[in-house]
């Protein structure tokens, strides 16, 4: 499952016809996956994502500092790894936000707990997509 993260009354529905679901984590910018949670540890994490594939690295970052944070932590998601894209085409702008270095903001303020597994806790800006641009989401608009 991805897109959102699994509620736990829908596993909850599903678990006693003998489906589990696997939850997912990622983003077009990054290939598309990027952490996995499998069915048999759902159980234990509801409401988590999971743990980074082995492909890719992740990385916890303080957005008001940009430091990296270690141990359990809430913070910037940074991805980077094989996957991730090379650029927004024709907008090098765009990309330059998007990157620093090698790694990928995805602008999901996400948690790590101890045993290391993420759980998308809220975005640091708002988007919507619409006819398959992405742009930035009106916040009010005086009627």
């Amino acid at each position: 499952m991805g897109g959102a993260t699994i509620p736990e009354d829908l596993a909850a529905d599903w678990a006693p016809r003998g489906i589990r679901l696997t939850q997912g984590y990622g983003l077009t910018e990054a290939g598309p996956n990027v952490l996995s949670l499998p069915a048999a540890d759902a159980e234990a994490h509801p409401g988590a994502v999971g743990r980074p594939y082995a492909t890719v690295d992740v990385c916890l970052v303080d957005p008001a500092t940009g430091m990296p944070l270690d141990g359990e932590a809430t913070g910037e998601l940074w991805v980077r790894g094989p996957s991730v894209f090379a650029g927004y085409l024709g907008d090098p702008d765009a990309t330059a936000r998007a990157m620093v270095g090698e790694w990928l903001r995805t602008g999901d303020l996400v948690s790590r707990d101890a045993s290391g597994v993420y759980r998308v806790v809220d975005r640091l800006k708002d988007i919507f997509v619409s006819g398959g641009r992405t742009s930035p989401r009106p916040r009010s608009r005086p009627r």
